[in-house]
């Protein structure tokens, strides 16, 4: 795909055998179920709700399908992949003022790559290349610099990496200038890219040595001297801390709970797996205990930015711990990051007018 081609996929369409009900009556089965549920815990069915998404998407009416992802947000607002539904269908419907009202709501407050990489997704769209020229690419290059800076710290942020560095390699500059723009663009990138933990952390270096011998060979040692000290310090505290997260259910394309029968949308630990979300809530704890010690050696400002993205984090994969909700909003709090009311507030405001259901 040329650099100008970005296409945004749209839900797919899933069908379903009537059996001896319909369509519409299993949906408004379901729906009774939750309207009765509301009382208890069982408003928070994830299964009854993904088999009522899947149910009214197989119906194929974008109003309807909109409306269903609206109300599953409200209850899971931490959920990226319904974000990147909703979002994905909006931009569909040419709907983008409705699109970028969702990105105000959802960008800041959920840790996932692959939202960010939407959002970009989004802006590549609107500033064609071909028609936007050098203006559009320089939006879009800044989108990269600002979702990167967002999300850059992920162990799984090799995705929106790739896309940026895949980016800036399809630009064909022409005047020596942007050449040289270009060069120090990609350079600041894969730079940061090897001196950021990740479990890819060597394949960055190595791409980035190969990238300054192509450049120049004769200032490529130069370059590669000044970040090797700090790419072999990061290495090695990238090894600890792959060790400390090899057991979490951080992230995977397949479900993230033990139950094969689990739809692969749900990303995060089930209410009623109560061992399971104390297992994966110590090595949070243990994980984030370690960042504290701050042996990147970060300023405050930026090893805070790092903590608090993982702890919100673990919110999302773990929303139904009141500790982790605790530990996220004290750390926020205690940091003057934002205060802890505020938090609460807006996590009412994204789940009911009557409060949280998560906590």
């Amino acid at each position: 795909m040329s650099e100008d081609e970005y296409e945004p996929s749209v839900p797919s369409k899933r069908k379903y055998s009537d059996d001896k009900t319909s369509i519409d009556d299993e949906i408004s089965q379901i729906r009774q179920e939750l309207e009765i549920d509301k009382i208890g815990d069982k408003k928070l069915d994830i299964k009854k709700w993904h088999k009522l998404i899947k149910l009214i998407e197989s119906k194929s009416k974008s109003e309807e399908i909109i409306k269903i992802y609206e109300e599953y947000l409200k209850i899971f607002p931490m959920s990226s992949k319904q974000w990147i539904k909703l979002i994905t269908l909006q931009i569909s419907e040419n709907n983008l003022e409705q699109v970028e009202k969702l990105f105000n709501q959802c960008l800041t407050k959920v840790s996932d790559v692959d939202l960010w990489r939407c959002y970009v997704g989004y802006v590549r769209l609107a500033n064609n290349l071909i028609t936007g020229g050098e203006s559009a690419r320089q939006i879009i290059i800044k989108a990269y610099e600002f979702a990167i800076d967002h999300c850059g710290v992920d162990l799984f942020a090799h995705d929106i990496y790739k896309d940026f560095l895949d980016f800036l390699d399809s630009w064909e500059p022409v005047m020596t200038t942007d050449q040289q723009k270009k060069i120090h663009i990609k350079r600041n990138l894969l730079r940061k890219m090897s001196t950021t933990p990740s479990p890819k952390i060597e394949n960055y270096w190595q791409i980035y040595t190969t990238f300054e011998n192509t450049v120049n060979q004769v200032t490529a040692r130069k370059h590669i001297q000044e970040k090797s000290a700090e790419y072999m310090r990061i290495r090695l505290i990238s090894v600890q801390i792959n060790n400390l997260t090899k057991n979490l259910k951080y992230y995977s394309n397949e479900s993230i709970n033990d139950d094969s029968d689990t739809d692969h949308d749900i990303q995060f630990i089930l209410k009623d797996d109560i061992n399971l979300i104390q297992e994966q809530l110590k090595l949070w704890k243990d994980w984030i205990s370690w960042e504290k010690l701050n042996k990147l050696n970060l300023s405050n400002e930026l090893m805070n930015k790092r903590i608090s993205f993982f702890l919100k984090k673990c919110t999302q994969i773990i929303p139904f711990s009141n500790e982790s909700w605790f530990n996220y909003i004290s750390f926020e709090s205690s940091h003057d990051m934002i205060s802890s009311s505020s938090l609460l507030s807006s996590n009412n405001n994204k789940n009911s007018g009557n409060g949280s259901d998560l906590l």
